[in-house]
């Protein structure tokens, strides 16, 4: 009878190094900060599954929340947290490999690994009790699924990709803007890779099924809570921009503006959740009651004056280029002499981006997918990809949002931080480009 040898593999010196950074990091974080953070949203995502179909939250994390709870007990939000970290984790693995197929270079892909597993906010928002998290991980898990569709354009990875967009959207319904890029995607290959045209088709049949479901869960939100979106706090937004832009005070009933200004004044002119909701309430006493009711206002106010409404927005835009994209710190005990020095380390290692950083990455990216383009008369599939997802993601998050802007674009991270080695993969080359033809011109001359 023959033995069969079984030949274990060494880790690579790189991935192994890149590998403890990432853990060492994370583990010293993780030991000095409140391992269990409770916020102000919290509490909807644990009730989340009553509120679900009156678009409160998306059913993915009330769900992790729920088998958590089914299985610990009391134990609950520790599990959560626990399942946050395990899944990052993954995530960061599944980085680096998105980054090694797109750019073919182990070394660019480890060091990507180390900068996004070690960068302060994807790391902290592993023990808050919200989901940005795991819209993180998921957004990490479609880049690399991407990827692979664009480097083998298969019917069986347009399925996965397909199915990982919507377990975006149930994770988040900031995430739908996934649907309509990846449906951009399928169309610019119908027109540009003709011997795939059978499969795109099929795919883009899958996604219009997934746009129907949420068609169909947008008008169960509108049964419920009165507005035709999968997130009924779509007015309040938009509340929010009228308040702060002044048009609000346009509307003909005087007696609703002053009162709605004493309100808004009264709050410092500080546009938060108690101020929309005590505005809603003048206008119906639950959702399916007033949300209709400020849809009207906001599209009179918006109407009266979409100049000023129109500037206000773009301001968003330029007022918060050097908002950084960072949580306030958590990092809550340090005396650990050990502790401290990694965390000094960590502070020097990795920079924080701004969101200035990601204009300047999306304008870089735009550079070089026009220029390759042209030269070359083919698609940079990652180029196209990097620039229309940094721009939806900026433009729908400033539109669609009126503050906390560095947590409600948290999830443009994974592909921020891809465009970076893109980037840096083509200067690279182009240095060795360079040093050859130097070299060569040497050697003749």
């Amino acid at each position: 009878m023959r033995k069969y040898k079984v030949q274990k593999k060494a880790i690579p010196l790189p991935e192994l190094i890149s590998m403890l950074l990432v853990l060492l990091f994370r583990f010293v974080n993780y030991k000095n900060v409140i391992f269990v953070q409770i916020k102000p949203d919290t509490q909807s995502y644990i009730t989340g599954w009553g509120g679900f179909r009156e678009g409160n939250r998306m059913p993915f994390y009330p769900m992790i929340v729920w088998i958590n709870k089914f299985l610990f007990h009391d134990s609950y939000l520790t599990g959560v947290v626990w399942c946050q970290i395990l899944v990052s984790l993954i995530a960061v693995i599944f980085f680096y490999k998105a980054v090694k197929l797109a750019t073919e270079n182990r070394l660019i892909a480890c060091i990507a690994a180390v900068f996004y597993g070690c960068y302060p906010e994807v790391m902290g928002f592993d023990t808050f009790i919200l989901s940005e998290s795991f819209a993180l991980s998921l957004s990490v898990f479609l880049l690399y699924f991407t990827v692979h569709y664009i480097r083998n354009s298969t019917g069986k990875n347009g399925v996965r990709l397909l199915l990982l967009v919507f377990l975006n959207v149930c994770e988040k319904s900031a995430l739908l803007i996934y649907v309509p890029a990846v449906f951009v995607l399928f169309a610019i290959q119908f027109f540009l890779q003709k011997e795939k045209r059978r499969i795109v088709c099929r795919l883009m049949g899958i996604n219009l099924l997934i746009v129907i479901v949420l068609f169909a869960y947008a008008c169960q939100v509108y049964i419920y809570a009165g507005t035709f979106s999968i997130d009924n706090r779509g007015p309040q937004h938009t509340l929010a921009a009228c308040l702060e832009s002044g048009i609000y005070k346009n509307y003909p009933d005087q007696e609703l503006v002053k009162e709605m200004e004493r309100i808004y004044m009264e709050n410092k002119q500080q546009v938060g959740g108690r101020v929309l909701k005590e505005i809603s309430c003048m206008f119906g006493s639950n959702k399916r009651e007033y949300n209709p009711q400020l849809a009207e206002f906001n599209s009179y106010c918006i109407k009266s004056d979409p100049i000023c409404y129109v500037r206000y927005l773009l301001s968003r835009f330029t007022d918060n280029v050097n908002l950084r994209l960072k949580m306030d710190e958590t990092v809550t005990s340090n005396e650990n002499t050990i502790d401290h020095f990694v965390l000094q380390i960590q502070s020097l290692l990795i920079f924080v981006l701004r969101i200035g950083h990601i204009y300047l990455i999306d304008l870089a990216a735009l550079f070089l997918l026009v220029k390759k383009w042209l030269k070359s008369g083919k698609c940079p599939w990652y180029y196209l990809g990097t620039v229309g997802i940094l721009s939806a993601i900026v433009i729908s998050v400033f539109l669609g949002t009126y503050g906390d802007y560095n947590r409600c674009m948290v999830y443009v991270l994974p592909f921020a931080f891809f465009g970076l080695t893109l980037l840096l993969n083509d200067m690279i080359g182009a240095i060795q480009g360079y040093k050859v033809e130097l070299s060569m011109s040497i050697e003749k001359g």
